[in-house]
């Protein structure tokens, strides 16, 4: 039987009962945000009351919003883009694929086209960049030999460990920050094997519960599932994760298809000559204190009034 409360009738089951004890301060973090999306009006004991719309007035009649429901909306995960949004090349010199052609006795032009068309496959792992790159040389009637192939690999790496070596102290600061929330962080990231070479000795790598490479797990942004294997391998809901980066790819757009609030992250691209300003969107961050102070807010406690 419902029971009853302020004279109405509390509905049982999940949106009729706290599920026990009483919640911890984390545990009750967002919980009014989220219900003044539901309309609260007011708290009675230790139940939210919330009004429901459609009725006179607004607030018809009322439901009881389980705790448990309401801290769905919380958010309890983050992921980051790896590339422009936790390290920049924006400081490096780092040449195109394309500039390969001539080391590999091919025209320019002609390689770049098989380059693009192959890209994908690399970004997934199907084909590894030194198989695409000989190929392409192949089918362009050049012989590319081992040496001229491992010089070029280990040139992309060494290009993207510079910039793992140079880290900046605002990024390790916003990643310490969130954890001390006690939230679950991950990277998911569009690259080839030796983009992330130096990974294991970054100072990054012990800030994250997880990384979901392309390469990897042969999916790539923006394809919804990637955002997907992270969120399972942090053990978290979609609708308790935020997703951040630069947007190339599309991520962002796939972010949120996959269920995730997405943000675009600005304060890399701000220093490419490339970056154009346009009005700030409301899912634009300038900084990385701005978005730390975004996750805070949303984590921070909400006291309905009666």
């Amino acid at each position: 039987m419902p029971r009853r409360v302020g004279g109405r009738a509390r509905p049982s089951g999940a949106w009729g009962r706290w599920g026990g004890g009483a919640a911890s301060r984390s545990g009750r973090f967002a919980v009014g945000r989220a219900l003044r999306a539901r309309g609260a009006v007011g708290l009675v004991g230790n139940v939210f009351v919330c009004g429901s719309s459609g009725t006179a007035g607004g607030f018809g009649r009322f439901v009881v919003v389980d705790r448990v429901q309401a801290q769905a909306s919380m958010v309890r995960a983050v992921l980051f883009d790896l590339f422009e949004t936790l390290i920049t090349e924006s400081g490096i010199r780092r040449t195109g694929v394309s500039s390969l052609a001539a080391g590999l006795g091919c025209e320019r032009e002609a390689f770049g086209a098989l380059w693009r068309a192959v890209r994908p496959a690399v970004m997934i792992g199907r084909v590894s960049f030194r198989q695409a790159l000989s190929d392409i040389a192949a089918r362009l009637g050049s012989r590319a030999d081992d040496a001229t192939l491992q010089r070029m690999c280990d040139e992309r790496i060494a290009a993207t460990g510079e910039a793992f070596a140079q880290i900046e102290p605002q990024i390790l600061m916003m990643l310490d920050r969130l954890r001390r929330q006690d939230l679950r962080l991950g990277i998911v990231s569009n690259c080839f094997a030796e983009d992330v070479a130096a990974w294991p000795r970054c100072f990054l790598t012990p800030r994250v519960d997880c990384t979901v490479f392309s390469f990897e797990v042969g999916l790539a942004k923006p394809n919804p599932e990637i955002y997907l294997e992270a969120t399972r391998r942090l053990g978290v809901d979609v609708s308790e994760t935020w997703f951040i980066g630069d947007g190339a790819h599309g991520e962002l757009s796939g972010a949120e298809q996959a269920g995730l609030r997405a943000f675009k992250a600005l304060w890399f691209l701000k220093r490419w000559p490339h970056y154009q300003e346009v009005p700030r969107s409301t899912s634009s961050v300038a900084s990385v204190d701005e978005f730390v102070s975004l996750v805070e807010q949303s984590l921070e406690p909400s006291h309905p009034t009666a």
